[in-house]
């Protein structure tokens, strides 16, 4: 598969400072000396920004020369307290649920930045909360309740027959709630409670996903539209911090039996390819051997404005495997990570169209 658009751009901000992560002391050397010759901090959107600050430590071991050092230094120590914060409103909503007997999983950038990282190195922009979907109504109720909890937005209230989450906020933080671990698996209760099953404790009596759960969900972070190569660095610590435990057999099995396994491979087979990663050869090839399958399901054409052959095989087939029709965003993101693939960017109004169509074709199907 030609993935050219997937990954970040050798030219671009982005690249060397990954390199400065990921790479051998001279390479990552060379890339600051190079990033720092043509940048400042800035030019840096939100997902640079993120990087460099990721990146201080390696810096400061290398000993390089770090312009607008104090101010790195000063956005570590707000990244550092914004963390803080955000998980102390995590105790509060978890110690709520928790008297009500409601379990609470964490899981993507919190529980990554309190496990994998340095205080203060990985930013959480929010908290992505968890509860079993069966719970979900209950954990509503009980924040509806509870005078310190707002929905961001009052007049959308989720559904978790149709909506996977939504947001609230608890002061300046914002929680998200979601009624899934991750709303691109296969719905199916079965695979739901093997994610909770081999969740790891953390504190107040909170859970975070398996490492191995949790790179499956860094991989497809990387491989959405909006492309958080960050990403990319929460899956070499995942399996830096995990050693020889990481089960590679169990990654496998969950990638290919919720259909994500074809971009996880892209994510793995990148980073074993640029930054030397050791992935073992058996599961690249495993979950390559998937392609065959998606290849099959002609997505390609799907997302030409106006031409839609294929659309109603394609929903006939998700929703066969377990697909609910509140699901939408599972549907889009994986046409359009395909579409991109081939080197073609995804029309916003061919995305737009093909939600309609989905949405037409899946309440037809399924309600």
């Amino acid at each position: 598969m030609n993935t050219a658009g997937l990954f970040p751009d050798p030219a671009g901000s982005e690249w060397p400072l990954l390199q400065v992560m990921l790479c051998d002391d001279e390479q990552a050397q060379q890339a600051w000396r190079e990033w720092s010759s043509r940048y400042t901090l800035d030019d840096l959107h939100t997902g640079g920004l993120r990087l460099l600050i990721m990146a201080l430590p390696r810096l400061l071991q290398l000993g390089e020369d770090i312009p607008d050092l104090p101010r790195l230094k000063g956005l570590r120590r707000r990244t550092y307290s914004s963390n803080q914060r955000t998980w102390h409103g995590v105790m509060q909503l978890a110690a709520l649920f928790a008297d009500e007997g409601l379990e609470v999983m964490v899981t993507k950038g919190l529980a990554l930045s309190r496990h994998c990282y340095e205080p203060g190195q990985r930013y959480a922009i929010d908290a992505d909360v968890v509860v079993r979907w069966a719970d979900y109504r209950k954990a509503q109720t009980l924040l509806e309740s509870d005078a310190r909890f707002a929905r961001a937005e009052p007049e959308l209230v989720a559904d978790p027959n149709f909506n996977n989450g939504e947001e609230w906020r608890l002061g300046p933080l914002r929680i998200d709630l979601h009624a899934r671990i991750c709303h691109e698996f296969t719905f199916d209760e079965a695979v739901e409670k093997a994610l909770w099953s081999r969740a790891l404790p953390d504190e107040g009596g909170v859970v975070t996903p398996a490492p191995e759960d949790s790179l499956i969900l860094a991989a497809l972070s990387v491989t959405r539209i909006d492309r958080q190569y960050y990403g990319l660095v929460d899956i070499v610590r995942l399996l830096e911090r995990a050693g020889a435990d990481f089960r590679w057999p169990l990654l496998c099995e969950t990638a290919i039996e919720n259909a994500v396994a074809l971009r996880v491979y892209c994510v793995l087979d990148y980073l074993s390819k640029h930054f030397a990663v050791a992935v073992p050869a058996e599961v690249l090839a495993e979950l390559q051997d998937q392609q065959a399958e998606f290849e099959a399901l002609e997505l390609k054409s799907i997302l030409d404005p106006g031409v839609w052959p294929g659309l109603d095989r394609y929903v006939r087939r998700w929703l066969r495997h377990g697909g609910k029709p509140w699901n939408l965003f599972s549907l889009l993101t994986f046409p359009a990570f395909l579409y991109k693939s081939r080197g073609r960017p995804g029309p916003v109004d061919a995305l737009r169209q093909l939600y309609a169509a989905l949405h037409k074709l899946i309440r037809e199907r399924a309600l």
